[in-house]
């Protein structure tokens, strides 16, 4: 494990890129969660990425698509896991955008949004006890 310099400037205070086993996780709380996923054995896919809303032009002007990419899938929970120690008013609004993705396709997961690692904790030992 290593970290990866500071983080540019724009982005959120404290967030330090750190590098393991050839994967590079935006933040430290971001590795902390995997390695409990890891380490309870809990099945995950990281990083899946949702287009949110398409791409498109405006009198002219080319729109960039809104996409959104949280840090962990757990499809045999139907849960998505993003782990955000400062949550900012643009993620906040994509979360609400990406709510309505997931409500208008028919998809029905539960998405969470961890903030420390108490509550990765906390939210690990009620998977494990709802696995029993």
């Amino acid at each position: 494990m290593k970290f990866i310099g500071k983080p540019s400037k724009g982005k959120v205070r404290n967030a330090q890129k750190i590098e393991d086993c050839g994967i590079t996780f935006d933040s430290r709380l971001e590795h902390y969660c995997w390695k409990q996923l890891k380490l309870f054995k809990i099945s995950f896919e990281l990083k899946p990425k949702y287009n949110i809303m398409e791409g498109f032009r405006y009198l002219g002007e080319a729109i960039r698509p809104i996409t959104l990419t949280p840090d962990f899938l757990l499809p045999n929970h139907n849960i998505i896991v993003d782990t955000k120690g400062f949550q900012t008013d643009v993620s906040a609004i994509k979360f609400k955008l990406f709510k309505k993705y997931l409500l208008d396709n028919g998809k029905n997961y539960k998405v969470v949004i961890l903030k420390n690692q108490k509550e990765v904790n906390s939210f690990i030992a009620e998977l494990c006890t709802s696995q029993k």
